[in-house]
């Protein structure tokens, strides 16, 4: 399919993410963050 967009995951977990997500629903790791 074009034009679809491709959701952002979580960089810890993978759970694919909300559009407006500050945080994994899944793991809570804030969104935007590195990896330790």
């Amino acid at each position: 399919m074009l034009g679809r967009m491709i959701r952002p995951t979580c960089v810890r977990c993978g759970e694919p993410l909300p559009e407006d997500a500050k945080f994994c629903p899944n793991c809570g790791f804030p969104v935007g963050s590195p990896l330790p």
